[in-house]
């Protein structure tokens, strides 16, 4: 069996062409090609006293505007549908009324494979930092 892939594929299809030992019993299959997708980290830096910027990197290059539609956000262990799809977010955290803020990208219906941050916030604006790991789940 062979199975021809080409690295732009507009079409994102695969075929695969086989026969056992003679072309009567050959066979033929098509399918639709989808590239492994997770967060592998988040780049994150306050992008003022009171917001926070998170970047969720993916281990893809150049990722399609389907893919990046797969990105699902939680924050604090809160589903944050409002920023579903999106790369680049920019929360304010002064809103989550704790001094550490978790954040959580993933990829839609493989939380296990997503990326944490943590970001500070500092009324008195006295500490900030940002800590980025990823997940050991």
């Amino acid at each position: 069996m062979s199975v021809t892939l080409e690295e732009e594929n507009i079409y994102k299809v695969g075929h695969a062409h086989c026969f056992v030992s003679n072309s009567e019993e050959e066979g033929y299959a098509q399918t639709q090609l989808v590239r492994y997708l997770e967060v592998k980290d988040i780049i994150s830096s306050h992008s003022s006293q009171e917001e926070g910027e998170c970047i969720a990197v993916l281990n893809v290059e150049s990722p399609r505007q389907e893919e990046l539609a797969q990105i699902r956000w939680q924050i604090e262990d809160t589903q944050r549908e409002k920023y579903n799809g999106k790369e680049t977010i920019i929360h304010n955290l002064k809103e989550e009324k704790v001094h550490e803020i978790n954040f959580l990208a993933y990829i839609d219906g493989k939380i296990q494979d997503g990326a944490n941050s943590r970001l500070t916030y500092d009324e008195k604006g006295k500490y900030i930092s940002s800590l980025g790991f990823e997940d050991d789940n």
